[in-house]
């Protein structure tokens, strides 16, 4: 391509399998990191964006929604802590509410407990000892891109 400056990409991962999509971000993250060829990949696919992007642009309607660093971007609003189940269980949630945590589901197996994180990560603990159940992973909260979307578009309307 004679080493462009900047390359525009339109769904460069739809419709490729789990290993292609992978080998794919990988292909375009290097592509600025060995070049310094800017990339502007256009996408519905919010996981892609928060993989390999440096910066968002939303846009909604014709007009420019939200544009930031994902740096900005995924710091939580609000103090909280992201919680992996190993197996989905309705289980947790129940604990965790007979606890008094406030929490919601991101996606099926991850919640977010809000509050301090050392004391929200203490009660996701004892509430998946209590519900009999295993955590994969504990981590700082943060928005995700999806978050960030639904927002801006609703605001928008």
């Amino acid at each position: 391509m004679h080493d462009p400056r900047l390359v525009f990409l339109d769904e460069p991962t739809s419709g490729l399998d789990p290993l292609g999509r992978k080998r794919m971000l990988k292909l375009i993250r290097g592509l600025y990191d060995r070049t310094e060829t800017s990339v502007v990949l256009s996408t519905h696919i919010l996981l892609d964006v928060e993989a390999i992007c440096d910066s968002v642009v939303i846009l909604g309607h014709g007009k420019l929604l939200v544009h930031d660093t994902m740096d900005n971007l995924r710091r939580p609003a609000d103090e909280s802590v992201q919680v992996g189940l190993e197996q989905v269980d309705p289980a947790f949630g129940e604990a965790l509410s007979r606890s008094g945590a406030r929490w919601e589901e991101i996606h099926p197996g991850q919640l977010r407990v809000y509050g301090e994180p050392r004391a929200a990560a203490a009660q996701a603990m004892d509430a998946a000892r209590s519900a009999g159940v295993f955590l994969s992973r504990i981590e700082g909260g943060r928005n995700t891109l999806e978050e960030i979307f639904l927002e801006a578009v609703e605001k928008d309307r």
